[in-house]
């Protein structure tokens, strides 16, 4: 797992300001945070597994966003998490790579908000409400990268990447904007590797 930060001060309020007050103009600086982290720690190049060549002759690269709520999605002006898929890739591309954002990931009806929920009442609130949209999802056997804005219990991505696998598309890492798990270090980008998937800290998140 690969975050740009920890979930408190400044990077926080940013998010916070971006995601539920409409401040889309932070968009570009919040996806330079996540460039720059995916660029330390594991840049496009070296994404492991197979790549299909895009038009103009270089291999794809995948990125997949963590869905929202429909109606929170709406209530926001839009999916936050796949806007900044877009600005990403838009910063990946000025590096040369090929990058296709692929929202291949919806959220069933009767999912609740997480706020306030612990481990267990968040993966009892996706469990089967996580679903694949195919006309969304890469090529089968393709690696991608799961984008999200804050990891607090893990419960989103864990679902996020067994529905993926469940499609034969295997997600290689999860890119996060801000780490709210108790083990985040601020000197480790990577936030104890695949471990970091199974965290236990909170936020205050919403999807």
């Amino acid at each position: 797992m690969l975050a740009a930060g920890r979930y408190g001060g400044p990077l926080r309020q940013a998010l916070i300001v971006y995601k539920e007050r409409g401040r889309r103009d932070l968009a570009p600086v919040l996806a330079g945070l996540l460039a720059t982290a995916l660029a330390t720690a594991m840049p496009p190049a070296t994404w492991p597994g197979p790549a299909w060549t895009g038009a103009r002759g270089r291999p794809v690269r995948w990125l997949v966003p963590a869905p929202s709520r429909a109606g929170a999605a709406r209530d926001r002006g839009g999916d936050h998490v796949l806007r900044l898929c877009h600005r990403l890739a838009a910063l990946l591309a000025r590096d040369g790579h090929e990058v296709a954002v692929a929202p291949g990931l919806a959220l069933a009806g009767g999912v609740a908000d997480s706020v306030g929920l612990d481990a267990a009442q968040r993966a009892a609130n996706l469990s089967g409400r996580l679903r694949t949209v195919g006309s969304g999802l890469p090529p089968p056997g393709a690696r991608v990268l799961l984008v999200d804005d804050v990891i607090t219990t893990g419960a989103t991505l864990r679902a996020c990447r067994h529905s993926l696998e469940a499609s034969d598309v295997v997600p290689v890492a999860a890119l996060v904007l801000c780490d709210a798990t108790t083990g985040y270090r601020p000197d480790d980008r990577t936030g104890g590797g695949r471990e970091g998937w199974t965290p236990s800290g909170r936020a205050e998140e919403r999807r």
